[in-house]
Formats: structure tokens, sequence, C-alpha cells
């Protein structure tokens, strides 16, 4: 039993930096796109704008199952503790079985806060290309209003995955 927490608890370590990594990425991402604007030429640019709203979804729901994973390992080590504190007959391990935001948000504050981050910067950068569509093309309006429905849609598509991913309190 012992083993199996020691194994889970790595596994919930590497969950945890796989979730801070990818706030690292999408900060990484957000400098690097706004950094390459002012050196692109326009058709590079447009590239640009086309695919890094396209990557979106995609960073916020593995960022959502990395975070449930990690809520997994948690819920897990819980359950370790609480077999080991029935088997002892005292409380011997107590640190994930009794925390107080256990069951509060899917892979606990962490995973709430990456989730949260993620989803600023997916906002960011939406409204970023958005501003930047429209500053490049000044002349025509039919290809910005077609740019500026496909956010949207990308937009609908990241609320619909944020909203289908809050789950009730694992208590």
């Amino acid at each position: 039993m012992f083993e199996e927490y020691r194994q889970v608890y790595a596994l919930a370590v590497f969950r945890l930096q796989a979730l801070d990594q990818r706030l690292m990425f999408a900060g990484a991402g957000l400098v690097a796109i706004l950094a390459s604007i002012v050196v692109l030429p326009p058709y590079a640019l447009w590239v640009i704008l086309a695919a890094a709203p396209a990557t979106l979804p995609w960073l916020l729901r593995s960022t959502i199952r990395h975070a449930g994973s990690f809520q997994d390992a948690l819920e897990r080590i819980a359950a370790i503790e609480l077999a080991i504190n029935r088997l002892a007959g005292e409380s011997a391990m107590t640190f994930q079985s009794t925390h107080p935001s256990r069951g509060m948000a899917t892979g606990g504050r962490t995973g709430h806060e990456a989730v949260t981050a993620i989803q600023g910067v997916a906002a960011i950068i939406l409204g970023s290309c958005l501003y930047l569509a429209g500053y490049i093309d000044t002349t025509t309006t039919g290809p910005r209003l077609a740019y500026a429905i496909g956010i949207s849609v990308i937009a609908a598509v990241l609320i619909t995955i944020a909203r289908r991913s809050r789950t009730t309190p694992s208590r």
C-alpha cells in the first residue's frame, strides 16, 4: 500500500508539473505571437492569425484533461490514506484525505488556476488576432467579417469546452 501511495504521489507530481508547463507554454506562445507581428510579411501574418486561434481548443481541452488526471491521483492518494488510517486504527496519514480544498475544484486549486489561466490566455489571443486582422487589412470588409465569424466560432467552442468541464465536488 505504501508503494502504491509513493507511485500515485509521483504521478500527482508529474501531473502538477504538466499543468505548470502548460502555463509557461501558453505564455511563451502569446509572447512569440505578439513579438513576431512586427517582422512578418502580411501573408505570413495571416498564417499565424489562422493557426493561433485554431490551436486554442486543443490547449484548453488538454489542460482540463491534465487537471482531471491530477484530480484522479489526488483522490487515490486520499483513499490510500484512509485505508492506512483504518488499518492503523488511528490518523497516521491525513494530508490529502483531510485537505481543506479537497473536492472543491477538479485538479485542486492548481488545476483550477491552470485552466482559468489558459482560458484568459485564449481570450487574449483571440482578441489580439481579431484586432490584428482588422489592422493589416483595412481595405476590404469581406475577409475581416469572415475572420471575425471564425474567431466567434472558436470562442463558442472554448466556452462549450469550459462549461462541459465543470464538475461537482468529489466529496
